[in-house]
């Protein structure tokens, strides 16, 4: 129970500072032990006429991709994506990399992936001191049901899921999942690791299970956000247990 309210008054701290249009905070501390709710990837259906996503195509076909992609299999890959426009459906297949998937998503949608790693030394980018499994940039995104169990590494806005989430009013992030360690400098969060300026965001039902370390801005779930005006910020039913 301390640990729980301590975690809110954290939050408070951060959100002191930041001019909000509108806020909801709802935090919950859990051990993660015998916690099993939405930690399984369950695929949605897939629409009708969207393309098919495999080992062999998977850069080419989602770079500027725009419409309804959708992963028929498990892929390896070895650099990210620079950016994305469409809807990808994961499918409840599994991307191992040991680099962001992508570096920017821009208004995307992704759902029902995990994202693991074949890297002793974890996801990061060696061009850049940002690190999160899913991407680095991000702005006016759905994000949906993505567990990530990789290691990240990362030198500044570390997170789980998203590295930074980029000015922008229209972003939700749901059911998200980190269940491994980050480290990483300032802004480190177990789903996101910063938010900018003017972002709208919701992020409802995400967990984090794994431990974080860094050296300063680091949260369960949000590393840090702005000095300057949020447009708006909802956490809603958001587990934090890692350490």
């Amino acid at each position: 129970m301390r640990k729980a309210l301590s975690l809110l008054l954290a939050v408070l701290m951060v959100l002191s500072s930041v001019v909000i249009s509108t806020v909801s905070i709802s935090a919950t501390e859990g051990s993660g032990e015998g916690d099993t709710a939405s930690t399984e990837t369950v695929a949605r259906p897939i629409p009708e006429g969207a393309t098919e996503v495999t080992q062999e195509n998977f850069a080419t076909v989602l770079e500027g991709g725009e419409g309804d992609f959708y992963l028929a299999s498990d892929v390896t890959i070895e650099a990210s994506v620079a950016e994305f426009k469409g809807t990808l459906y994961g499918n409840g297949k599994t991307i191992t990399t040991s680099v962001p998937v992508f570096a920017l998503l821009t208004g995307a949608t992704v759902y029902d992936l995990t994202i693991t790693t074949n890297s002793e030394e974890g996801i990061k980018d060696p061009a850049d001191g940002r690190s999160a499994s899913l991407v680095m940039d991000a702005k006016n995104v759905t994000v949906e049901n993505v567990k990530n169990t990789a290691k990240i590494v990362g030198e500044a806005s570390t997170g789980g899921i998203v590295a930074r989430v980029l000015t922008s009013t229209n972003n939700t992030f749901r059911g998200c999942i980190n269940t491994s360690s980050l480290s990483g400098g300032t802004y480190v969060g177990g789903i996101i690791g910063f938010l900018q300026k003017d972002v709208g965001i919701t992020i409802e039902n995400c967990r984090h299970y794994g431990t974080i370390s860094g050296s300063d801005y680091v949260g369960g779930i949000v590393g840090s956000t702005p000095k300057e005006t949020l447009k708006s910020l909802v956490v809603k039913n958001c587990v934090t247990g890692g350490s």
